[in-house]
């Protein structure tokens, strides 16, 4: 019999002494204990109602042990959907014959609550939940212990900031497969050593094989986060040498109201952690800046074309200038993004979200349009023109011909193509060489110029060079900061080698005089 099935017949006269679990039946209002099953008593040890009275005091949270009554109160009262059953696991204030918590499962309707022995062995592996090898408690009792931590702060006149951390320690598989389990047992525990150094008196617990969590209100969690991994890898340097380790994290913060699941706050913290890109020197992540990059993400992805429709995406020129001159002889034209709802975007934020969606062409194309557009003005008026450049991504040319859209675009303003350049990251140009290199061909029969981006910037700069026409190559100053003696000559190198070869050179990011 399903214990949905139980509810139905407790709820239509069913009488519940003929039910194969212990049901104890109590007010919705009050929590008075009305009705107790042959089975509930049993449980209890108790000869009948009056005797089952005295141990709980006639209330049903009376059955519990005091530490966990609090708790059970609040998950009741606090508990939006009962529908279904809401599951509770305490301890009771009786020994009852062979076990010493229940798992029970209450109904809102008729306040019914059935309720499961739980054996001493197996409370033992449940609630206590005690991890051999760390002494750490396991998930179930780090998630009570952390929710009557709740309760209390909730209740508090001066409730605390909590915080809730996920850790990984990465690798860890690869101590126990290059050299033995009692080395993985080792590092597990030391690992929880220094955890317990950053983070004394805290509620910690081992949630998966190399996964702890941490509960605390200790402001600066974070930097102890860092610090935890620091330790590790010194650590690990002793204790498993040769296998890069790091102690990963992500924490978020919990509400002072908090009275939802803690597997929820968990989660968070383990998104969080998970969102650790491979950075140099970042192992630690916030939820909330995890949430608020997903938002702005989403917004980029799902806005664009709102944005262009609007005008929102305009183009930032930037001046060319001749260095043996001095004077202007081009722009480059670059995407801004000026949001009515979440302000500005820059190009770092919303294109590399834009090419990982494959929709950067249509910004790739806004920002040819208003160059057109700008071009033609100046020459309806008579005005002096330079040309003006702009990026293609690599990821214009899958599924579409680019050569064709941009030759339509510019034929529609009859703009002369000398006036239009088009930039190609060197980049790209390893990733797609085939693709490319056709589209590169097709540009110059049409008449474009074509230019490579942030040369010097790859691997491979020497063979995009050969292999590839291009008119033009900008060096990336970047790469060559701080500007020194050496950096002169690599400058002067590839500058002769690309006149040698009929290329001419561009530097892009000179900001003095000497450079």
């Amino acid at each position: 019999m399903e214990r949905e099935d139980i509810a139905k017949a407790v709820t239509s006269g069913f009488s519940i002494d003929r039910i194969p679990l212990a049901v104890i039946e109590a007010s919705l209002n009050t929590f008075e204990i009305l009705k107790v099953n042959r089975q509930a008593l049993s449980l209890f040890g108790c000869e009948s109602l009056e005797e089952f009275s005295d141990i709980t005091g006639g209330d049903l949270f009376g059955i519990m042990d005091p530490l966990d009554r609090q708790v059970m109160r609040w998950k009741v009262t606090s508990a939006k959907e009962m529908a279904t059953g809401l599951h509770l696991r305490f301890r009771t204030n009786h020994k009852m014959n062979g076990a010493s918590c229940v798992d029970a499962i209450f109904y809102e309707t008729g306040g019914i609550l059935f309720a499961l022995p739980v054996s001493t062995e197996s409370h033992e592996a449940g609630i206590d939940d005690i991890d051999d090898l760390t002494a750490l408690p396991w998930q179930n009792r780090f998630f009570h212990d952390v929710e009557v931590r709740l309760v209390e702060n909730r209740t508090s006149p001066s409730p605390k900031q909590n915080f809730l951390l996920y850790f990984n320690l990465t690798n860890f598989h690869r101590v126990n497969v290059r050299f033995d389990a009692a080395t993985g047992d080792a590092l597990l525990k030391k690992t929880v050593e220094i955890l317990k150094k950053h983070y004394p008196g805290d509620l910690i617990s081992r949630v998966a094989a190399d996964h702890f969590v941490i509960f605390t209100d200790r402001a600066d969690a974070g930097e102890r986060a860092e610090a935890s991994h620091q330790d590790l890898a010194l650590a690990a340097d002793e204790i498993s040498p040769g296998i890069p380790l790091s102690l990963r994290s992500g924490m978020c913060e919990v509400p002072t109201d908090y009275a939802g699941d803690i597997s929820v706050l968990v989660d968070y913290a383990k998104v969080a952690c998970s969102s650790w890109s491979g950075g140099a020197g970042v192992h630690f992540h916030l939820y909330q800046d995890v949430q608020d990059s997903y938002e702005k993400r989403t917004y980029i992805i799902e806005h664009v074309d709102e944005a262009i429709s609007s005008g929102e995406i305009t183009v930032f020129y930037q001046p060319v200038i001749r260095s043996l001159t001095g004077q202007l002889c081009g722009f480059e034209g670059l995407a801004r993004w000026n949001s009515k709802d979440i302000g500005f975007l820059s190009p770092g934020s919303f294109i590399p979200v834009l090419e990982d969606s494959y929709q950067i062409w249509k910004v790739d194309l806004c920002i040819l349009d208003q160059i057109c557009k700008k071009i033609r003005g100046i020459l309806d008026a008579g005005g002096p023109v330079v040309p003006i450049s702009f990026n293609l991504s690599r990821h214009d040319f899958i599924g579409r011909d680019m050569a064709e859209l941009v030759e339509q675009k510019v034929a529609s303003y009859q703009v002369p193509r000398e006036l239009i350049h088009i930039e190609i990251t060197e980049s790209a140009a390893e990733k797609s060489r085939e693709l490319l290199l056709e589209q590169v061909n097709r540009f110059h029969a049409l008449g474009y110029e074509v230019w490579m981006d942030d040369f010097g910037s790859g691997y491979s700069s020497l063979n995009v060079l050969k292999d590839f026409p291009f008119d033009e190559i900008k060096i990336d100053m970047a790469f060559l900061h701080p500007f020194t003696e050496a950096s002169r000559k690599i400058v002067a190198s590839i500058v002769r080698m690309a006149k040698t070869i009929g290329v001419h050179t561009l530097a892009e990011g000179v900001e003095t005089k000497e450079q």
